[in-house]
């Protein structure tokens, strides 16, 4: 028998409900489930429905986010909305654990490998639409490398730990002791080169540093730690890249 037209539109309902639900889409899915002819809701739409409850009280949503990182471990979310409010959520229960306003808004977060840290990268010149123009010039993205910030804070609270200025890269080490970062050497003249230094990741204290001058015509960029953790690598990207192994 020739199906109705209800039936028709019962069965595509299904259809788009169940291909939406398939790649984590719940709202499409709920959608769809809404606009199915109740008069024909079988056993099938009710298994559908459940699992899509079921899935939607293990999940978490996030609106108006404009940065977001997990942890390494899995268990906690930061996100930063496009009012500059920082918060850090517990992913198995969705409650926040903190929040807090930040000055400038991110241009990039980052748990650290031991997840005790969150590093938040600032660069001020993108808040100022007039000046954000500037970047495509030579002295403007002088100007912007000169006003980078990277800010360190407690993961359990959200206090700050200590400022990394003129931080272009950097890497924890898997115990969360040792920090690593390349930074400019002269912040006010960056072209004068970077300098790689390893310090205590909670304090900010320096233990050694290695110079990487302007005239090597490169700019370095972090890469892991040994699993030892007493070796960072770092990649020179000039015309000849090469890997260089520095000793903590």
């Amino acid at each position: 028998a020739e199906l109705t037209l209800t039936q028709k539109v019962y069965d595509y309902s299904l259809f788009r409900a169940s291909d939406a639900f398939a790649i984590g889409d719940y709202r499409t899915a709920s959608k769809s489930l809404a606009q199915s002819p109740a008069a024909l809701r079988n056993w099938e739409w009710h298994y559908l429905n459940n699992s899509l409850s079921a899935a939607g009280q293990s999940s978490i949503r996030f609106e108006d986010v404009l940065a977001m990182t997990v942890s390494h471990n899995g268990k906690l979310v930061a996100k930063v909305d496009s009012e500059g409010e920082l918060g850090i959520y517990e992913l198995q229960s969705r409650e926040a654990l903190w929040s807090k306003q930040l000055e400038n808004i991110p241009v990039m977060i980052a748990f650290g490998k031991s997840d005790e840290r969150l590093y938040l990268m600032n660069m001020p010149i993108l808040a100022d639409k007039q000046a954000r123009k500037s970047i495509g010039t030579a002295l403007g993205r002088m100007k912007a490398m000169r006003e980078i910030k990277t800010i360190v804070l407690d993961v359990r609270n959200g206090q700050e730990q200590h400022k990394l200025p003129g931080t272009i890269y950097f890497q924890e080490s898997k115990d969360g002791k040792t920090l690593a970062t390349i930074r400019m050497s002269n912040q006010f003249l960056p072209v004068l080169g970077m300098k790689l230094q390893f310090m205590d990741a909670a304090t900010g204290k320096v233990h050694s540093q290695a110079l990487f001058g302007g005239n090597e015509g490169f700019l370095p960029r972090m890469r892991n730690f040994t699993p030892d953790g007493q070796r960072c690598f770092t990649v020179k990207h000039s015309p000849k890249d090469n890997i260089r192994a520095n000793e903590i």
